[in-house]
């Protein structure tokens, strides 16, 4: 019989690793909205990048999650936390 703590994924991977800088993003994308004031362009795409990098973060922790075998249960609870975040803190 195989023991389950043997094929259990290690907590730090790369799907948690994007989970995890997904969620160091959000405090970055907040600031440069807040320092843009409204009027000036280069923190407004500043923020946009900073969205858009922890967006394709998000599309590929899953599917590195699944392919390689590495879905832990933090994963599974950090995931949608930093969906939600990312998502909240746009709007």
């Amino acid at each position: 019989m195989t023991d389950p703590a043997r094929t259990r994924p290690p907590l730090v991977n790369i799907a948690n690793a994007l989970t995890v800088a997904r969620l160091a993003l959000v405090p970055v994308m907040v600031a440069a909205l807040v320092a843009s004031g409204g009027t000036h362009v280069g923190w407004r795409i500043a923020a946009c990048v900073a969205f858009c990098v922890a967006s394709v973060t998000d599309l590929y922790d899953g599917k590195l999650a699944r392919s390689r075998n590495l879905v832990t249960p933090f994963g599974q609870v950090a995931d949608p936390i930093a969906d939600k975040a990312l998502t909240g803190a746009a709007l």
